[in-house]
């Protein structure tokens, strides 16, 4: 009886690099999480700070998980309807309610803590592939999508191919 043609031992390969890729995408969601966690603190606790009047805004915080095939991503934002407009109030005499409040605080966040949101989402997608020859260490760095001020998506580049 004929056998059929195939790699041998190809389905344990392709078995270990979907496991892989699994603990990649995992840990990818992982670092945006706690990158988020980190824009939201900074927000709370560092000038500007999110302003207060009955509390809507601050506590409209969100973030949406995105996973589609390989490219993972998070929504990180505000979703009172108003964020935009109080974000944007820049240059006029404002008598925030809350010290140390003003415009621009989740671009401030941002800004500010850029380099160590790359660090989080960096050592959290690093996947030692030990059991290969020669192995190798994959890293990633984050990018910064969508400049809107009430939303930002934070995402794992396209591909494996990492910055160091």
């Amino acid at each position: 009886m004929a056998k059929a043609a195939g790699l041998k031992g190809l389905n344990i390969i392709m078995k270990n690099l979907n496991k892989e890729i699994k603990g990649m995408k995992n840990r990818s969601m992982s670092g945006l999480i706690q990158a988020s966690i980190l824009i939201r603190n900074d927000m709370d606790n560092t000038y500007p700070v999110i302003p207060v009047d009955t509390g809507n805004l601050r506590s409209s915080w969100f973030t949406f998980p995105i996973r589609k095939g390989f490219r993972t991503g998070l929504i990180i934002g505000f979703s009172a309807n108003y964020a935009t407009y109080i974000h944007e109030l820049v240059g006029q005499n404002i008598n925030w309610t809350r010290p140390n409040s003003g415009a621009k605080f989740f671009e401030a966040s941002i800004k500010r803590n850029i380099n160590e949101i790359r660090s989080i989402i960096g050592l959290n997608i690093s996947v030692d592939v030990a059991n290969a020859k020669g192995g190798s260490r994959i890293k990633g760095t984050p990018m910064v999508a969508q400049n809107r001020p009430s939303a930002a998506k934070l995402r794992v580049p396209q591909g494996i191919k990492g910055r160091r």
